[in-house]
C-alpha cells in the first residue's frame, strides 16, 4: 500500500507541482486507510481490495499523465522516469488483470518496480553529476573573479583587514 504514495512523493520532489503535491497527500491518506484495514478480519479486508485496485489504477494513469506533461515540457530527467513509469504501468496492469483472472499470466509488478527504481536512481545520479559539474565551473569562475578583484584592491588594505592572508586564498 505504501509504494504508490512513495512514488508520487518522489515525482513531486523531482518535479515540483502544486497539483501533484495535493494528489500525493490524497494518495497517502487512501493508503493509510487501506493499510489500517489489515488489522480487520480477512473477510472484511478483502472486500475493499477491488476498490483499492481501481484507485491504484487511476492514480497510475494520473501519474503517467503528469509524466507525459513533464516530458512535453522537457524537464530534466523526465524521459528516463517516463520509461521506468511506463514499464511499471504495464506490469501493474498485467497484475490487476491476472489477479481478477481476466488473463492467464503471472505477477510481474515486482520486476516493473525494480525497473522503476533503477530508472529513478539513474535519473538522480545524472542530475547529481550535472550539479557537480556546474559547481566545478562556478568555482573556477569565482576564482577568476577574485583574482581580477585582487588587482584592483590594494594589498595594504587587505593586509589591514586580515594580516598575512592573500585574498585569493579564501576560496580554498
Amino acid at each position: 500500500y505504501i509504494s504508490m504514495p512513495l512514488g508520487y512523493h518522489f515525482l513531486s520532489t523531482q518535479f515540483p507541482n502544486r497539483y501533484l503535491k495535493k494528489f500525493t497527500i490524497l494518495n497517502y491518506i487512501i493508503s493509510i486507510i487501506m493499510a489500517l484495514g489489515l488489522f480487520f478480519l480477512p473477510f472484511i479486508f478483502t472486500q475493499f481490495v477491488p476498490y483499492y485496485q481501481l484507485i491504484y489504477f487511476l492514480f497510475l494513469f494520473l501519474g503517467f499523465g503528469y509524466l507525459i506533461y513533464f516530458v512535453y515540457k522537457k524537464l530534466q530527467g523526465s524521459k528516463l522516469l517516463f520509461s521506468g513509469f511506463t514499464i511499471m504501468l504495464l506490469t501493474a496492469i498485467n497484475d490487476l488483470l491476472y489477479t481478477n483472472q481476466w488473463i492467464d499470466s503471472f505477477y510481474l509488478s515486482h520486476y516493473g518496480l525494480a525497473f522503476l527504481i533503477f530508472s529513478q536512481s539513474l535519473s538522480i545520479s545524472i542530475r547529481l553529476s550535472k550539479a557537480f559539474n556546474s559547481i566545478e565551473n562556478l568555482t573556477e569562475d569565482l576564482r577568476l573573479v577574485n583574482k581580477a578583484y585582487s588587482r584592483f584592491v590594494p594589498k595594504e588594505f587587505l593586509n589591514f583587514l586580515i594580516k598575512d592572508v592573500d585574498y585569493t586564498e579564501f576560496l580554498f
